[in-house]
């Protein structure tokens, strides 16, 4: 993000349980920015972020049918449903609805099983799906999607420490039913990992960091991934309908894409 002038990593923080929409709101976001940086994909990137609480609204009502009824949370696989056929808004103002700053009430409003987002906003978060999205299966699947530039969308009840040892790892502790999203990916490493975001205050974990990853990420051990995936509720997403560009200094992407080829 800081190389393609994007600025650094959000910090998305969740004031509910809709932790699924938070890391779905990191995937799209990085999938986002991945696709101008890396593969020099002319759409613009709004600093502003996603609504999460249309994607919140959209998997437990739209796609999953208020089943939960008043009980917060949902489901990675209705999430990602959600993203693929209800698409996502920038934060900003619609008419008399204002989505510049996540409000957990309307989340928590939308979500609730008679309602729903309201209607007059799906035709136009339609224009900014995500087209495809695939359960992951395996841990090499989790990997060589993050290679490949796909965020990986973690659905399950693992839980962890809140103390980073001195690779960045957490250790596995406890259970928490919780969504996060994998942002990045180390096989070459001593102690080959995958790097999760979370969506709670930065400050939840501490300890040393590796590859200026953001500090309220953590890495987590190939073994604990597969525990993870095991749970069959983690997709990889990709092929983003971004918005259209805007009047950008495009040689930036250039550049940092070159100085991706030279990192190889």
């Amino acid at each position: 993000l800081v190389e393609a002038g994007l600025g650094t990593f959000p910090e998305l923080v969740q004031a509910i349980g809709d932790c699924t929409s938070f890391s779905a709101g990191h995937g799209v976001i990085t999938l986002a920015c991945t696709e101008i940086a890396k593969n020099g994909e002319f759409e613009s990137f709004d600093k502003g972020g996603i609504s999460t609480e249309f994607i919140y609204a959209c998997s437990r009502v739209l796609i999953g049918n208020g089943q939960l009824g008043n009980q917060d949370g949902s489901m990675g696989a209705w999430t990602v449903a959600g993203l693929q056929k209800y698409g996502t808004l920038k934060r900003q103002k619609y008419n008399n609805i204002d989505l510049t700053t996540y409000d957990p009430n309307k989340a928590r409003q939308w979500g609730s099983p008679r309602s729903g987002p309201p209607k007059d906003l799906i035709p136009i978060a339609q224009k900014n799906k995500i087209r495809t999205y695939s359960l992951v299966e395996t841990v090499e699947q989790a990997v060589n999607g993050i290679h490949n530039g796909y965020p990986v969308l973690f659905c399950s009840g693992q839980g962890f420490t809140t103390k980073r040892d001195s690779d960045g790892f957490l250790k596995p502790q406890g259970s928490w039913p919780h969504a996060m999203c994998a942002i990045a990916q180390d096989t070459e490493y001593k102690r080959p990992g995958i790097l999760i975001e979370n969506s709670w205050p930065r400050g939840w974990c501490s300890g040393p960091t590796r590859h200026e990853q953001p500090s309220g990420s953590f890495w987590v051990d190939l073994d604990t991934i597969r525990r993870m995936i095991s749970e069959r509720d983690t997709f990889i997403i990709s092929d983003y309908d971004g918005y259209p560009a805007k009047d950008i200094d495009w040689q930036v992407f250039a550049e940092a894409q070159k100085k991706a080829k030279e990192y190889k």
